[in-house]
């Protein structure tokens, strides 16, 4: 079960965050309206505490269609500056007219826009992880427990396993009052599959998510 413990008000330069990326599904499969409502309102609530209490002023965006760009939505709403990270300037090429228009608005209204690459290629998406993660202190991952595939997966696996970042996890499977948690580095290993770290980099017991 998800443990919440409030977040400490006074913070060292060190501890704070002031770049968070957000990484999600595109569809999770099954949610219904209220859920959907409920990990839309979790995400809001995860991001005002970072503001609040880490210092966060930046939220960056892969700009998917789904949780991303709902993460870009509640960026702007809370006051902080968005920062698009797109694999290319064809990334909404093949969407839906209405994912492209809000795609095309949210970049307009984004204070940076960076393209990974000219072409589309798999190379170039994970591109695009990679340099959300190295440009953030923190990561915010709307994912579904077990899905070991896709691009949430690797940016997961990319930014716990290869640059020791924490990242808040948004569980939409969750029960109402336990949608997120900062699980340490060794949980988060265990659960993405990872090899276990000989010294990880963060701890739950240090770094937790309020309620």
């Amino acid at each position: 079960m998800a443990q919440h413990t409030r977040i400490p008000q006074q913070r060292t330069a060190a501890d704070r965050w002031p770049v968070a990326f957000g990484v999600g599904h595109r569809a999770i499969a099954g949610l219904s309206i209220r859920g959907k409502v409920r990990v839309i309102d979790e995400t809001a609530r995860v991001l005002a505490k970072l503001r609040d209490e880490r210092g966060t002023t930046v939220g960056i965006s892969g700009m998917r269609p789904g949780w991303e760009t709902t993460w870009a939505h509640a960026v702007l709403e809370a006051g902080l500056r968005l920062w698009a990270y797109c694999p290319g300037p064809w990334q909404a090429s093949d969407w839906s007219g209405l994912q492209h228009r809000e795609w095309a608005s949210l970049l307009a209204r984004a204070d940076v826009v960076e393209y990974a690459g000219e072409q589309y290629s798999v190379a170039t998406l994970r591109r695009r992880a990679e340099m959300m993660v190295a440009a953030a202190n923190v990561g915010v991952a709307c994912w579904v427990n077990g899905r070991v595939n896709g691009e949430t997966y690797r940016t997961l696996t990319h930014a716990v396993g290869r640059l020791g970042r924490p990242v808040v996890w948004i569980d939409p499977d969750a029960p109402a009052g336990e949608l997120s948690v900062l699980p340490s580095e060794r949980a988060w290993r265990q659960r993405l599959h990872l090899p276990a770290a000989p010294d990880p980099l963060f701890d739950t017991a240090a770094l937790a998510v309020a309620r």
